[in-house]
């Protein structure tokens, strides 16, 4: 059985989608490509800004035997002991199962799509690019982002903090400037320039946001100190 291309997912394109390419191109004809099971992850520093909201830029855990510290049963089931507690020590946190769009078949909810039984998976707002291709894509990006920022939202993935939105400000504030220089000279870069630009106006309005929930109060805090 011939090994499964490793993926690369690109950073969020223009317009927020996410693509994932093999370095072999498409697949032949009559391939059946093996897509292994992923957890998505995040991390308090890594954040961007998907169809026009401020979400975690996740990771990917692939549950594969003995990588990444993960143990898998003969009946399917997986173990993430050790695999959390590495992903601590580096400051990343996985995204619970349960808090999927999806039933998955048993009473309880899923982000993980079986596409092809024991082969093929992908999440839930992934397609393949073609049947028998392991590339995929993301056709509706804001129903992703909409996912994700419910999570923050609801409190079950911390939001950033202000430093981190404030370092998400000065590089989209470089990028709408350069591009807006651009697009006066180059009318091919204007819709570039009109997404970073609109960016550039999230982060913003997101920094106003946490700005307001970390100010500090008036009130001060009794102490008692020994003499």
């Amino acid at each position: 059985m011939p090994k499964a291309p490793e993926q690369r997912r690109t950073s969020p394109q223009p317009g927020g989608a996410y693509v994932a390419l093999d370095e072999d191109g498409p697949a032949s004809i009559g391939r059946q490509p093996q897509r292994d099971r992923e957890l998505l992850t995040y991390h308090p520093d890594r954040w961007c800004v998907i169809a026009g909201k401020v979400v975690p830029l996740c990771g990917n855990l692939k549950l594969i035997q003995g990588m990444n510290a993960v143990l898998t049963g003969k009946n399917g089931s997986v173990s993430l002991k050790h695999a959390r507690a590495a992903m601590a020590d580096n400051g990343w946190r996985e995204i619970p199962l349960e808090l999927g769009p999806l039933n998955d078949g048993r009473g309880g909810r899923t982000y993980i799509r079986e596409v092809v039984p024991g082969r093929y998976y992908c999440h839930a707002w992934e397609v393949p690019v073609v049947p028998g291709d392991a590339r995929v894509i993301i056709p509706d990006p804001a129903a992703y982002a909409a996912w994700l920022r419910k999570l923050v939202d609801d409190g079950h993935i911390p939001g950033p903090a202000p430093h981190v939105v404030a370092r998400l400000i000065s590089q989209a504030r470089t990028s709408a400037a350069a591009l807006a220089r651009d697009a006066k000279v180059r009318a091919e870069l204007q819709p570039d320039a009109d997404v970073a630009a609109e960016t550039l106006r999230v982060l913003e309005a997101e920094m106003r946001r946490v700005g307001a929930s970390t100010k500090p109060t008036s009130e001060g805090a009794a102490l008692d100190i020994m003499e």
